[in-house]
């Protein structure tokens, strides 16, 4: 196992991903840290999530979640993106064969028609790696459970782009329980929780095409 690892420590190193060491004419783009490192470090960060109702506890006061991560990556870095470049996406490194560029996106390798990669401008001099429909692209990083702030928000917005959104600050776990059977499901795509200090603070549902 060890010796499989040293391969690919030694591919990644030419290509100057190991470290993130640049090789002597190309540069390797990392993803952009979440505020996390893994299942067990939310503490203080905001991060995309999945549950239903019923994964919530209010005697215990916690909520049962699957966590998962966007690929991120700082703007100025895409915008210096060129031929030769190294990107890493989800642990493997591709290598940029060609480039296009237009308003707010960057296609690599033909983009993801061409099983290449689609870069969509994002919030905070960003990029984020997107799939068809522009969602974004996520890898799951484990099942935890986490605290609710006595004083948590909900945000829940309709399900309609049109529809207005209603933040809850009381009686959350009454509007949570009486949601219809087909709003029971918070998903990834949809549904950020912000944590502090490892409570959730706020719960936030938005609608996404």
């Amino acid at each position: 196992m060890k010796h499989y690892a040293l391969i690919i420590t030694s591919l990644l190193s030419l290509m100057g991903c190991a470290d993130g060491n640049q090789a002597t004419s190309h540069q390797c783009v990392v993803p952009l840290e979440n505020g996390f490192s893994s299942i067990d470090s939310l503490n203080n960060c905001t991060v995309a999530v999945a549950f239903v109702c019923e994964n919530i506890n209010r005697q215990e006061k916690s909520l049962d979640i699957t966590a998962y991560r966007e690929f991120l990556y700082d703007s100025v870095t895409i915008n210096r993106l060129q031929k030769g470049d190294t990107l890493m996406l989800k642990g493997e490194p591709i290598v940029v064969d060609s480039l296009e560029r237009r308003d707010g996106f960057v296609g690599i390798n033909g983009g993801i028609e061409r099983r290449g990669v689609d870069l969509t401008a994002h919030e905070g001099g960003t990029y984020r790696a997107t799939t068809f429909n522009n969602h974004s692209i996520y890898q799951e990083i484990g099942n935890t459970t986490l605290k609710l702030a006595d004083d948590f928000i909900l945000i829940d917005c309709g399900e309609d782009f049109s529809d207005p959104c209603d933040t809850i600050s009381e009686n959350q776990y009454t509007y949570l329980s009486n949601l219809p059977e087909n709003r029971r499901d918070f998903f990834q795509m949809n549904t950020r929780i912000r944590i502090e200090s490892g409570l959730v603070k706020e719960i936030n549902r938005r609608w996404i095409p």
